[in-house]
């Protein structure tokens, strides 16, 4: 029989590869098992995942709720102009009907209804459980390439209203805005108001109060954004049936502006723009327009 030839240094053995492998392991052997990870429990108030926000009738009855402690806290604002003006003798007192129109009095109506409403929206939305309210009111900043693309679709609606405006016979700058410029007293005052608090104040409650809440209802988020809208446009009573249509098609944007982005922050940034342009208006109006 034929020994076989002794291996060479470094040589592996054919014969050792092809040794069977043992049936048996010890305990040692066994690798350990990879740490056992908990699975995430499904989304549901109830354990502490996020939720949803309030549901239709609640968030009707709280968005009322913030509206007529806005209508308060600026009535009170009236009533205290009345009542000093009441105080001061004839040669300078003026009209009540004439405060309640003065611009300076609507700025400082805006300016004390402004922290109601974002107060009471931040408020309101922090009772939902398990819900922040980041995430309820959608306070998140937009990038800057964002912000330009709807401005600039902002600016083309604006354009076309303007135009549509002026071919039905109607005024770009309305009668109100004049009239509050004309008696504004403190004009840094007045456009702070204008085109820093009134936004702010009405953005916080339609776009972020109440839109998140009616999205989630039978209403559906397209209906949310067209409640929402046709409410916020029937508030400005002081334009014509021209500009209500206008301030209609803003609300449209704005609102389909939070539902694809989820920034209440934009839409409030397109409310100020939108505001500050309708103050350039003004502004060129009284200089080179007005008779």
């Amino acid at each position: 029989m034929r020994e076989d030839a002794p291996e060479k240094p470094g040589e592996t053995s054919e014969k050792s590869s092809r040794d069977p492998i043992p049936l048996t392991v010890s305990a040692s052997q066994i690798p350990p098992f990879p740490e056992t990870v908990p699975c995430k429990a499904p989304t549901s108030p109830e354990n502490g995942a996020p939720g949803k926000p309030w549901g239709f009738w609640v968030t009707i009855a709280l968005g009322t709720v913030i509206f007529l402690a806005v209508v308060v806290a600026e009535a009170m604002v009236g009533v205290v102009a009345i009542l000093v003006n009441d105080s001061l003798n004839e040669s300078h007192s003026i009209p009540r009907t004439e405060i309640v129109y003065s611009g300076f009095i609507l700025s400082l109506m805006s300016l004390i209804g402004t922290p109601v409403s974002c107060g009471l929206s931040n408020l309101f939305a922090s009772l939902r459980k398990n819900l922040t309210i980041r995430d309820y009111l959608g306070l998140r900043w937009p990038s800057l390439t964002l912000f330009l693309r709807w401005v600039t679709g902002l600016i083309v609606l604006i354009i076309l209203s303007d135009i549509a405006t002026k071919l039905s016979g109607g005024q770009v700058v309305p009668d109100f805005m004049i009239e509050a410029h004309r008696t504004a007293g403190f004009l840094p005052l007045f456009y702070f108001a204008i085109i820093v608090a009134a936004p702010l104040s009405e953005e916080f409650l339609f776009r972020g109060f109440l839109l998140e809440g009616l999205r989630y209802s039978w209403l559906g988020k397209w209906g949310a954004v067209t409640v929402t809208a046709v409410a916020w446009a029937a508030l400005h009573v002081q334009y014509d049936f021209r500009g209500i249509l206008t301030v209609l098609a803003i609300g449209l944007l704005l609102g389909y502006a939070r539902i694809r982005t989820g920034s209440l922050w934009l839409c409030a940034l397109l409310h100020l723009m939108t505001n500050f342009i309708a103050s350039i208006e003004l502004l060129v109006y009284l200089k080179w327009f007005q008779n």
